[in-house]
């Protein structure tokens, strides 16, 4: 559709938790979102963040995940 919304979307995975996270931004310098984070990775997502040039509105997480250092706790 010409002129239509873009959607950019970026995966991230996080082999310690064996986990995806996603950045979707409605354009580039406008509002995004982040769903299921990694804390670990948290520099990933803000070197993407900048190259976007767009700022997180909201986070989500959809599930519980294991802390990957949760074995050193016990």
């Amino acid at each position: 559709m010409a002129g239509g919304p873009i959607v950019h979307i970026r995966q991230f995975f996080d082999p310690a938790s064996c986990s995806f996270t996603y950045l979707v931004a409605r354009r580039m310098g406008g509002e995004s979102v982040l769903i299921d984070p990694v804390l670990a990775r948290v520099p990933d997502y803000l070197a993407v963040i900048d190259r976007w040039k767009c700022r997180i509105v909201r986070t989500f997480d959809t599930h519980f995940r294991e802390r990957a250092d949760a074995e050193d706790q016990q």
